[in-house]
């Protein structure tokens, strides 16, 4: 619990370094509190499971973004990463999907073109987009992992004095 609130103590910090068990503490326990909210959301305050995020568990999340953003930051700092890093993990898989919609709409198109092969050629062309789409967030998720699961230099680097 001590990493877990150091995190949000230092919750607009992106300097400096943050251990791993900083890092995954802080994730162990804002997943948790996010399953409880949740939880409070469906059976108290009454929000339908499926019906998108209920407002206790919308706050959680809310309050949750920037520090997550900075203990993240600070943990590629400790790996001797530049935080922009982060930036890629975050924005890449949402411009990725950006650009899925795009080709889903032009697969639609074709497969309204009328004919049979235009058909399957709409069916093709979406089937690859997002299997190509899939296979780059995948790569972008497993990045992260290891760069999160790296452990951190030893002694001092260009960011700082190893976290205590």
């Amino acid at each position: 619990m001590n990493h877990y609130m150091n995190a949000m103590r230092r919750y607009v910090d992106f300097s400096g370094r943050s251990s791993r068990s900083e890092f995954w503490f802080f994730i162990l326990f804002y997943i948790i509190i996010v399953i409880l909210a949740t939880v409070i959301d469906a059976t108290i305050l009454g929000s339908q499971m499926g019906q998108g995020i209920g407002i206790l568990s919308g706050i959680v999340m809310l309050v949750h973004i920037i520090p997550g953003l900075a203990v993240s930051v600070r943990r590629l700092h400790d790996i001797d990463r530049t935080g922009f890093w982060v930036l890629l993990f975050v924005l890449a898989p949402a411009l990725i999907w950006i650009v899925g919609l795009l080709i889903m709409g032009g697969s639609i198109l074709m497969m309204m073109g009328g004919t049979d092969a235009s058909a399957a050629a709409g069916f093709a062309t979406m089937g690859m987009g997002f299997l190509v789409i899939g296979l780059i967030i995948l790569a972008i998720v497993i990045l992260a992992i290891v760069f999160y699961v790296t452990p951190g230099t030893l002694g001092p680097n260009t960011y700082g004095p190893p976290p205590a």
